[in-house]
């Protein structure tokens, strides 16, 4: 027994493999990783290196000089995050399970690309005799 096939036999099966291959490509264009959305505690991160500047030994022109260097980079990172097609929201309370935190991410890369500031060295503690005076 043969089967006898016409062209437009395969019209249906052909239209149908193109629509899901279609599809398939639409949705990983829409929610593709590419397009992820990402958050990012830059408050904290700003304000924790605000607090380690203000306690550092550096002078007022190198904490000027240096947060000056560390907010560009910030910025350039968080570009980096948006030139990757992420949307990045800075917020510290975004409630989703679904959304990567990538604030240790920048933290990390602001250490690596600009440091961060250490505490000035504290005075030792004066040592009492022993009647205490």
């Amino acid at each position: 027994m043969k089967l006898h096939l016409k062209p437009s036999d395969f019209i249906i099966p052909i239209s149908l493999a193109v629509a899901f291959v279609w599809a398939v490509w639409v949705t990983l264009r829409v929610y593709g990783d590419e397009n992820k959305v990402v958050r990012l505690g830059a408050a904290s991160i700003i304000q924790e290196y605000m607090t380690a500047a203000a306690g550092s030994s550096w002078t007022e022109q190198e904490v000027k000089q240096k947060t000056d260097v560390f907010t560009k980079t910030l910025d350039e990172l968080i570009e980096a995050e948006a030139a990757k097609g992420h949307t990045v929201l800075m917020t510290e309370a975004v409630l989703s399970k679904n959304t990567e935190d990538i604030t240790n991410k920048v933290r990390s890369e602001l250490v690596k690309k600009v440091g961060w500031p250490t505490p000035a060295p504290r005075p030792a503690p004066i040592q009492l005799g022993p009647s205490g005076q």
